[in-house]
This record gives C-alpha cells, structure tokens and sequence, in this order.
C-alpha cells in the first residue's frame, strides 16, 4: 500500500487492470484468492495493496477466505501423523481432507454465483 503510487507510475497497466478487477468484485476476487491454494499469499497482500479496497474489507475477507483452508490444512496435517504405513495414506480422514483443500475454490465459486442469483 505505502508504494502504490511509484507501481502506479512504473507500471501503470498493472495498476488499472488490478483497480478495474477491485472495483467490479475485489472482495471476490481476494476470497477466491484467499481459498486457492496454488497463489502464494505475500502476491496476494501485494495485489490487494495495489486496489482501493479498504483495509477493513481486506481483513475480514482474507480472514474468511483463509479459514477453511486453514481447517483443512491442519485436518491433513493431523491424519499425516497418524500414517503408519503406506496403506495408511489411503484412509478415509487424510483422503477427506485432501478432497476439502480441492473443493475450496469450487464452493466458493458456487456460493457466489448462488448469492449473486438470491440478489438478483
């Protein structure tokens, strides 16, 4: 946020496209974000500071979008423990929570086209 304006500046494409993708659904666009697993956070945080969301937005979207992923990370990481053997890796609780940690996005896509229907 505090170089916004020298990126602005320096890479003034960047900076409208990022602005233009805030304004018609940042706080969608963050949660997506938040709940794919593949877009490392700091380039996240980075992006955001880049948009006129407002930092209480940010927070509270980040802090749901980050939670499921969280449960399912821990989830995962509690059955890894428990494996014992390498037919162990197949069991029920750490194939569920892998299954969770995949089904993030997904949801989060379905919760949104649903809210932006009951809207509507």
């Amino acid at each position: 946020y505090a170089l916004r304006g020298w990126v602005e500046a320096r890479f003034p494409s960047i900076a409208t496209r990022l602005g233009d993708g805030a304004g018609g659904g940042g706080a969608r666009f963050l949660f997506a974000a938040r709940l794919a697993p593949m877009v490392p956070f700091p380039l996240v945080n980075m992006a955001a500071g880049l948009t006129p969301m407002p930092a209480r937005t940010f927070a509270l979207v980040s802090l749901a979008g980050m939670l499921p992923l969280s449960f399912a990370y821990v989830s995962a990481g509690a059955e890894l423990g428990a494996i014992r053997s390498p037919a162990d890796v197949l069991s029920p609780g750490f194939v569920g929570a892998l299954l969770a940690l995949a089904a993030a996005p997904f949801a989060a896509r379905i919760l949104f086209k649903w809210r932006g229907r009951v809207r509507a």
